[in-house]
């Protein structure tokens, strides 16, 4: 009788073991894809350093310049900039561009993808029932 409880054990866990080990053999896997926008960076301001930073050495852009359509390898984390935009493959990390003038000013900002409209909407309120919302397009689209 010493020895039920022991083997009653062990055997609940060996059919434990071998019922998980047969739910695995039975399950599904399954695909996911994730696709992302290129992101675009402005060009340099006339003076000073200019440079964008990019998550990866092996992140694909493109200087946006007629005639120029094929897509290269930054090969580091800095890539200077010119005076045209340039298009990013970032694979959904937002690379940063940072300029900075000899007279002591500096900037940042962030890599966005290029939406075809933007809207922005606001609004005001009070207690009593009267209200006000404003609608406004910021004139990059036809607003249809």
């Amino acid at each position: 009788m010493k020895f039920r409880t022991p083997i009653a054990i062990v055997a609940a866990i060996a059919l434990v073991l071998t019922m998980s080990n047969l739910a695995l053999d039975h399950a599904q896997s399954r695909g996911y894809s994730q696709s992302f926008p290129y992101v675009i960076c402005p060009p340099a301001v006339s003076d000073g350093r200019n440079q964008i930073s990019v998550p990866t050495s092996k992140t694909n852009y493109r200087v946006v310049t007629p005639g120029k359509i094929g897509m290269h390898a930054t090969k580091s984390l800095q890539l200077g900039i010119g005076s045209d935009a340039t298009l990013f493959d970032a694979m959904g990390v937002s690379p940063l561009t940072t300029q900075s003038g000899g007279s002591g000013w500096g900037g940042a900002a962030i890599c966005t993808a290029p939406q075809s409209d933007a809207w922005f909407v606001g609004g005001s309120a009070d207690i009593s029932s009267r209200s006000k919302l404003f609608v406004v397009n910021s004139g990059l689209s036809s607003g249809s």
